[in-house]
């Protein structure tokens, strides 16, 4: 479970905030974790140690335990997160003082560096995030427009989607702000929108709020990220993980309406000059 990950890097995050994290997904507040409360917790978990091990890697090609203040330049740009100089000058001279003591552990590494590595704080904020269900009467209305991504910031705007589109194919990622798969594809999400414009396409991050947690975790159970549902008049119809452009070019292909479908009716070469808009061929 998702406490396993803390143990395996253990001083970084200190008791109190384990017994905050797991009072979290202590939902019912019976005392006990349920089965739902477990997968949940799970889930999150893993998607703390995936992260970890990204920082692990660039931790170890950056000299690892004997890690130089001339690599943590380095080491930040390729974790995404480049620093200012000002910053770096700071960083090094905490590493500096740290060395007088013997060697960078990893875990050493992660408790001085937690409050620089944004990724890592966005996750542990998520993990220690209450999570609610939308009152029945807060529904709120969307701004759509054909042929794009749109950002739903909300369950109760995902619900007056399903409501309003209910005879439309619904296609919904389900990401998080430090997903880089979710940011790599991107640019092939909008493409699939733009080509099956009368598909609705929307995207939510996972952690944005309390409410957008309980979508992610309780209610799509969402397994990775990015994950990709599709939707009709209420009901989920697919679901696929992974930024994969041919899983969803087929799954298109597959629950898209022929009136909606745009290669309806397409010669041979008509097709492969659309899959080539899309970077399938």
């Amino acid at each position: 479970m998702g406490a396993e990950t803390i143990s395996k890097h253990p001083g970084w995050i200190s008791e109190e905030e384990v017994s905050n994290w797991l009072s979290k997904y202590d939902w019912d507040k019976s005392g006990d974790i349920s089965f739902a409360e477990f997968a949940a917790l799970v889930r999150g978990g893993a998607l703390l140690d995936g992260k970890l091990e990204e920082y692990e890697a660039a931790w170890m090609a950056a000299g690892g335990e004997d890690i130089s203040t001339r690599a943590l330049g380095d080491l930040f740009r390729n974790l995404g997160q480049p620093l200012d100089a000002y910053r770096l000058s700071t960083i090094e001279a905490r590493l500096s003082l740290a060395r007088s003591g013997g060697k960078i552990t990893f875990p050493h590494f992660l408790e001085m560096f937690r409050a620089d590595l944004l990724d890592l704080k966005e996750i542990l904020r998520f993990l220690q995030m209450g999570r609610s269900a939308p009152a029945a009467d807060s529904a709120t209305v969307p701004k759509l427009k054909a042929g794009e991504v749109n950002f739903i910031w909300s369950e109760e705007e995902f619900d007056w989607v399903l409501s309003e589109h209910a005879q439309q194919l619904v296609v919904l990622e389900a990401s998080l702000t430090w997903c880089r798969p979710c940011k790599g594809f991107e640019r092939a999400f909008q493409k699939f929108a733009a080509a099956y414009e009368n598909a609705v396409f929307l995207t939510f991050h996972g952690n944005h709020s309390e409410g957008t947690k309980h979508l992610f975790e309780t209610r799509l159970q969402t397994p990775m990220t990015p994950t990709f549902t599709f939707w009709r008049q209420g009901k989920q119809l697919h679901e696929h993980c992974g930024a994969n452009k041919v899983k969803m070019n087929t799954a298109l292909q597959e629950y898209l309406q022929p009136d909606e479908n745009p290669l309806t009716g397409a010669n041979v070469f008509q097709k492969q000059v659309f899959e080539a808009k899309l970077g399938l061929a």
